[in-house]
């Protein structure tokens, strides 16, 4: 029995050990990795001085993207992507030129943002936004503003109205399953697609049009419609026709009892429980959501900090890839 025991302990020590060896071997790996990337910038930027800066710091990129690629276990396309916005920020290309090969700037605006919007759906953060406005609507007519409130919301980070309805589409069948009152079906199926439509008009991103549209004023000479440049004038209309529309629909398909009619949603989805994840999974989210607030404030203030909406974008696109 004794030799039983002893031969299961040492079984067992080089299970124990291995599991104890994979983190240092994976952090100490890490660390050669950012030393000997470091010990290469050294090595260019000062051992060879008679390239110009620019020069030293495009072989520096090269260099490290490529031992990133043979050594690494990162994909290829996080680590391009990564060594090509550091070529932009520190000036070595323009930032309107890091996107030339798309045919504009802008598709690489709209690439970005639609990437950031899958990352928001992955994580749940939109059903969780969703989630989130049934549980304060008390009735069925502050369960419309609620939701033209939220498609108001999805404007700013969400670039194309179709991408939009994809969205929603999954709360419309659900809340209409729950509720299961014909009339009121009617009117969330006519609330949604008009609050999606022109609750677009209040962010530069709202819509693909938006951006060719803005592009096409400053061909033409006038001024640049940046972020917050759209966000001043389609904002305003963007709430009232949102939000007039709403009010309409309610008018018209429901009476006075019905709009003032108590919800009776007892589900999970609607208390939220449905979305309650692990805890991993919710920092995602809260994480995914700081990515988008950020994006959205340097949007705002381009003339301060001077960075591109496109470079933002795509800085934003790859902070939501990242691993880990």
């Amino acid at each position: 029995m004794q030799t039983i025991e002893m031969t299961i302990s040492a079984q067992r020590s080089p299970d124990i050990g291995a599991g104890r060896q994979k983190p240092l071997t994976a952090f100490w790996s890490q660390t050669a990795g950012v030393v000997t990337a470091m010990l290469f910038a050294a090595g260019v930027w000062y051992g060879i001085p008679q390239l110009d800066a620019p020069a030293r710091s495009a072989l520096i990129v090269f260099g490290i993207t490529l031992g990133a690629w043979v050594f690494s276990r990162l994909e290829e396309t996080v680590v391009a992507l990564a060594a090509l916005l550091v070529l932009a920020l520190s000036g070595v290309i323009e930032s309107t030129a890091m996107l030339d090969s798309l045919g504009h700037s802008l598709i690489g605006l709209m690439l970005a943002s639609f990437i950031i919007a899958a990352a928001a759906n992955a994580t749940g953060l939109s059903q969780w936004l969703a989630a989130t406005v049934v549980r304060r609507a008390r009735s069925v007519e502050q369960l419309c503003y609620w939701l033209t409130a939220a498609n108001l919301v999805t404007a700013l980070f969400i670039p194309a109205t179709s991408a939009r309805a994809a969205l929603m589409a999954p709360v419309f069948l659900a809340l209409n399953q729950r509720l299961n009152e014909p009339r009121v079906g009617k009117v969330l199926a006519l609330v949604f697609p008009t609050a999606i439509l022109l609750s677009a008009a209040a962010s530069l991103t709202g819509a693909g049009a938006h951006l060719l549209t803005a592009d096409l004023i400053a061909q033409l000479g006038d001024e640049r419609l940046d972020f917050l440049r759209w966000l001043t004038l389609g904002l305003p209309f963007a709430l009232v026709s949102s939000f007039g529309s709403t009010w309409v629909i309610l008018r018209l398909f429901l009476t006075q009892s019905e709009r003032r009619q108590a919800l009776t949603l007892e589900s999970g989805w609607a208390k939220g429980s449905e979305t309650v994840t692990p805890e991993v999974s919710r920092s995602k989210q809260y994480y995914v959501l700081g990515v988008i607030l950020t994006m959205i404030g340097l949007w705002a203030t381009t003339n301060l900090h001077g960075l591109d909406n496109s470079l933002v974008s795509v800085l934003g696109a790859l902070a939501v890839t990242w691993p880990g």
